[in-house]
């Protein structure tokens, strides 16, 4: 296994919240298109006098749609319905208001890159360079037609220039939001693993470790199951710190929580670091018994592949195990947990059977605690 749980499975992840994040962009552009479709249709039927009812239909339905938009997106229910009915309004938008400011000499048709964009940033790449390829196509139609009919149609050379300018621009644009998306989720991802794991050791950290914790528990109650939690501290650490340094110390935690990792098998198994040079391994479905072995295997698997070097020998690293069991019945706070499995710390180290290390290997251990 892994030697910390897969995030999704217990908390809100990255994608996760990218997705909670694009629901609000959704919601905040179709309240601003709906502003904008709003005070355009005033503006042409108060100031300029125009009055024509097909147009009026397209904006009344444009706004209903932005409506049905930003009311999914604000519960978080069809995102991904709610992203492409955006994107077709904005694109109908599009593509009806260039017609009537003059097609390719007029004002919108400047703006048709914001719709690939955004595309790119709501969906992704593939439905941007096809939203782009339709726009390109439109723009070539509208040019070299001369629509609208009641505007003077540009000379050919002219026409294609236009439209070789408007549609290198929106490529350029999508390439340019393209890199944005993928660099951002890239960053986005390395930061919320940083935010969760320890920098040194590479497990969950204090915090991410609780909260598998907690949900863990609230799965144990409503399963009726058991779980187990293993307090792991590295004996004599201080000691080793002081007289080996600080280096051996973090390459006995690196070492000590790679063997931890690799004893936990199981999927659902999870390790944290809880501070210093305590761990906290989490053992869903497991019972007081399977945990105590479990506990066994990690101290024998550390004493036998982690040593540091003191007076010329070979010191086995050792650890102290503490055994907690919540039972599914039980309802008990993931501090009272922990606190009981720090008190029975030790429990797992004075069973015979699964005490793995030899009492001549341990001589150079108590050495370097008492100098």
């Amino acid at each position: 296994m892994s030697v910390s749980c897969a995030p999704g499975e217990y908390t809100m992840n990255h994608s996760e919240q990218y997705g909670v994040n694009k629901a609000r962009l959704i919601a905040n552009t179709a309240l601003l298109m709906i502003a904008i479709t709003i005070i355009g249709g005033l503006s042409r039927r108060l100031l300029m006098g125009e009055f024509h009812a097909p147009g009026l239909a397209a904006q009344g339905a444009s706004v209903v749609a932005l409506f049905w938009v930003h009311s999914m997106a604000t519960r978080g229910e069809l995102v991904q319905a709610a992203a492409i009915a955006l994107l077709a309004v904005m694109t109908a938008n599009q593509m009806g208001y260039s017609l009537l400011t003059g097609g390719i000499s007029g004002p919108v048709i400047l703006v048709s890159p914001l719709a690939p964009l955004l595309a790119n940033l709501l969906i992704g790449p593939r439905t941007s360079w096809l939203l782009t390829a339709v726009l390109i196509a439109f723009i070539a139609l509208i040019g070299l037609m001369g629509l609208p009919a009641d505007t003077a149609a540009l000379p050919i050379p002219e026409a294609l220039a236009r439209i070789s300018s408007l549609a290198g621009a929106m490529v350029a644009i999508n390439c340019i939001g393209w890199y944005y998306a993928s660099t951002n989720a890239s960053l986005v991802e390395r930061l919320w693993h940083e935010s969760r794991h320890d920098h040194l050791t590479g497990v969950a950290n204090r915090q991410h470790i609780e909260e598998l914790l907690e949900k863990e528990l609230a799965r144990a109650r409503r399963n009726q199951n058991s779980l187990s939690v293993l307090v792991i501290d590295v004996d004599e650490f201080k000691q080793l710190n002081e007289r080996l340094g600080h280096a051996a110390g973090d390459r006995c935690l690196q070492q000590v929580a790679g063997i931890i990792g690799e004893e936990l098998r199981r999927p659902a198994d999870a390790l944290g670091r809880f501070g210093g040079e305590e761990f906290i391994a989490l053992l869903p479905e497991t019972d007081f018994e399977g945990a105590m072995h479990k506990a066994g295997e990690i101290r024998a698997a550390i004493a036998s592949q982690v040593s540091y070097k003191y007076q010329g020998q070979q010191v086995p690293a050792t650890v102290t195990v503490g055994v907690s069991t919540q039972h599914g019945r039980h309802n008990r706070s993931i501090e009272s947990i922990i606190a009981a499995a720090e008190a029975n710390m030790g429990k797992a180290n004075d069973d015979p059977a699964q005490a793995p290390v030899q009492e001549e290997n341990s001589e150079p251990l108590r050495q370097l605690a008492a100098s």
